[in-house]
């Protein structure tokens, strides 16, 4: 993993050295062809990611994450569906489908200014999202040496937010196949994976009768 913090010698703490997305800047060039996936970079309050089923039931070792995390960085900022209403309300419609959840959007935390509701689902890295939970309500080993655990997550990432990787309205199907490619890279237990393989094609089924098993295993990178 890359450092993306440079020491602060006074201190012994370290200060944010990536701007805000800059690594993250869609390419402008004229030859460039369109991408598939547009991600936007942004920093967002924390306690405004709403975190729904995933694939990945199972996650350990999470104090060991952290400390890592504040030792270096977060070298892979978490995805997250950046949704209006309607699209939130359809996202929701497919997830209580696929997982047998009831979840409606009145239980979701929302933003927004002007009278304009966004929701932020996170779609990849929950792994992640504990570990950074876990700086900011435990603190990691060196702030607690240094009696500043109650401000760790701070004192490493200059600010509260937290990075992330912005997908706007993107469609549940789209978030639900790009769980499933981030599996192949950060495998989770099988039986875990087979159930969400399982009950997502019984929906993508039910939702399209023409669909077939190999373009289902090419959407979820499985084929």
């Amino acid at each position: 993993m890359t450092q993306s913090h440079e020491s602060n010698s006074s201190s012994g703490l370290h200060a944010p050295s990536i701007k805000n997305g800059d690594h993250l800047r869609d390419a402008n060039t004229t030859n460039s062809p369109e991408p598939i996936h547009k991600f936007i970079g942004a920093w967002i309050p924390f306690e405004s990611i709403n975190r729904l089923e995933q694939p990945r039931v199972t996650f350990e070792e999470i104090p060991e994450l952290a400390e890592s995390i504040a030792s270096h960085g977060l070298g892979n900022p978490i995805t997250i569906a950046q949704l209006n209403e309607d699209a939130c309300k359809r996202y929701l419609e497919v997830v209580n489908k696929v997982w047998g959840t009831e979840h409606t959007i009145d239980e979701l935390f929302k933003t927004g200014t002007n009278g304009e509701k966004k929701y932020h689902l996170l779609v990849a890295g929950e792994r992640r999202f504990r570990a950074m939970d876990y700086l900011k309500k435990a603190g990691c080993e060196h702030c607690h040496e240094q009696r500043i655990a109650e401000t760790c997550y701070e004192n490493h990432f200059g600010r509260s937010e937290v990075e992330v990787r912005l997908m706007k309205n993107v469609s549940a199907r789209e978030a639900l196949n790009f769980q499933s490619a981030e599996n192949i890279h950060k495998r989770v237990p099988p039986h875990e994976d087979a159930h969400f393989l399982y009950e997502y094609w019984r929906f993508v089924k039910e939702d399209d009768p023409e669909a077939t098993l190999r373009g289902f295993a090419r959407d979820v990178s499985r084929g």
